[in-house]
């Protein structure tokens, strides 16, 4: 894996000579999901759910997913290792919980 940060942008045809256009990409950390309190709500929502785990960032746009609804993180209540939610109504049973950043496929893939 890469270090976090940015790194230069580079383009070859040959594998050998590389031509630099001065373009960055950032890696950012691994979303890291460790627990949510509480694990249960209500059928209507509305429950705040707090995330703790790693790799949060207010520089990202972070969302919670509860089964296949996304829900945007409160901004006013994040920090690196906490983050917080409101449950969105659900049909009564057990949904898988992850949390996303603003990067196709940068989940935690944690399951919760």
């Amino acid at each position: 894996p890469h270090a976090a940060g940015n790194t230069t942008v580079g383009v070859s045809t040959d594998g050998q000579h590389y031509a630099v256009s001065g373009t960055t990409f950032m890696y950012r950390p691994s979303v890291q999901v460790s627990m949510i309190v509480p694990s249960v709500g209500a059928v209507e929502g509305g429950a705040s759910v707090t995330v703790h785990g790693s790799g949060f960032s207010t520089s990202m746009r972070l969302r919670c997913l509860f089964g296949s609804e996304v829900v945007d993180v409160d901004e006013r209540r994040l920090s690196s290792t906490q983050l917080v939610c409101n449950a969105p109504g659900q049909i009564a049973g057990v949904v898988k919980f992850d949390v996303c950043g603003d990067v196709e496929g940068m989940c935690s893939w944690k399951g919760l």
